[in-house]
């Protein structure tokens, strides 16, 4: 158990177990960008179903056909859009402006149809919070500077809606002036506090996703060292049990020597004693034959009995 436990602390104390190559890990983009597609189509279709309650439930009469079709090209859209995220992949992604640009021109024409073809109406519609979604999920999706850019489109959309002389009556500001620069400066809010956002949640799910790498790395290297440390031990062990039974068979040798050693020691005494008789020659040949065959006999018997032996220093230099 020590030397296990010595050996584990070897492993997590080697340089390769602490120090891991980062340009060995994967690129962690691509999960954060399959991340964010699980939730951008989500905010969509929320700003979408919302749209149509406020077109057909909260007593809009002017114009609701026109704002129930640009709603339906928005679902169109929409489905699109959420078709390529389930396919993991990011709808006109080389474009990422394009997208920006149509979601300017959707939001602007919503809020221009909405209650009229007034200028004024683009303070009293509510679809403004769109630009919010829009640059949300700007953010979740693209680097900060299409976020800000995204940024820049909509405050252009926006002040198109509400451009008109009087509102830049700077002596005497009216309630829509303060409104239009309160909604500019929540949307520049919006898209500094939403890319924060997004960068710091990027930042950490990519620290996440590398730490998670190296400790896959470290487990797929503990483990193999542990089957190092097995395969060591068990090569041991057999060892161990191939020596046992080589003591265990030189016990049995041993005993195989005795018990037939001393029987062989009694025949060759006798033969000994009657060869100092005056045998006629055919006795002797065959007394000559016995003691020939005893002597092939003791031959084995001997080696048995050198095998059974401890090695001493002086046999194992030789």
């Amino acid at each position: 158990m020590t030397a296990c436990t010595d050996d584990m602390s070897s492993i997590l104390l080697r340089p390769e177990f602490d120090k891991v190559s980062h340009a060995e890990l994967p690129r962690q983009d691509d999960n954060w960008q399959l991340a964010a597609e699980t939730l951008t189509p989500r905010v969509r279709w929320f700003g979408l179903a919302v749209g149509y309650v406020l077109v057909n439930f909260i007593g809009r009469d002017t114009n609701q056909v026109v704002l129930n079709g640009i709603l339906t090209l928005g679902a169109v859209y929409a489905l699109i859009d959420t078709l390529w995220s389930v396919r993991g992949r990011v709808f006109l992604s080389n474009s990422p402006l394009v997208i920006s640009l149509m979601e300017a021109v959707f939001i602007g024409l919503l809020c221009h149809f909405d209650n009229g073809t007034d200028t004024d109406t683009a303070f009293n519609s509510p679809f403004p919070f769109y630009y919010f979604l829009s640059l949300l999920v700007c953010a979740l999706r693209y680097s900060p500077r299409i976020t800000y850019s995204t940024f820049a489109l909509h405050a252009v959309s926006f002040s198109t809606l509400t451009a008109r002389p009087s509102l830049w009556n700077w002596d005497n500001p009216s309630d829509d002036l303060t409104t239009f620069l309160l909604t500019l400066v929540l949307m520049g809010w919006m898209t500094w506090a939403s890319t924060a956002l997004a960068t710091l949640v990027k930042s950490t799910g990519r620290q996440l996703s590398q730490l998670n790498d190296e400790l896959q790395k470290n487990q797929a290297f503990l483990e193999q060292r542990i089957e190092e440390r097995t395969s060591e031990l068990q090569q041991s062990q057999a060892l161990l049990v191939q020596q046992e039974k080589q003591a265990a068979f030189g016990l049995l040798a041993a005993g195989i020597a005795h018990e037939v050693g001393n029987p062989l020691a009694a025949i060759s005494s006798l033969v000994q004693m009657l060869n100092r008789r005056n045998n006629d020659e055919y006795t002797s040949e065959r007394l000559q034959l016995v003691d020939d065959q005893l002597r092939r006999i003791q031959r084995p018997v001997r080696e048995l009995v050198g095998f059974s032996r401890p090695a001493t220093t002086g046999q194992s230099l030789w």
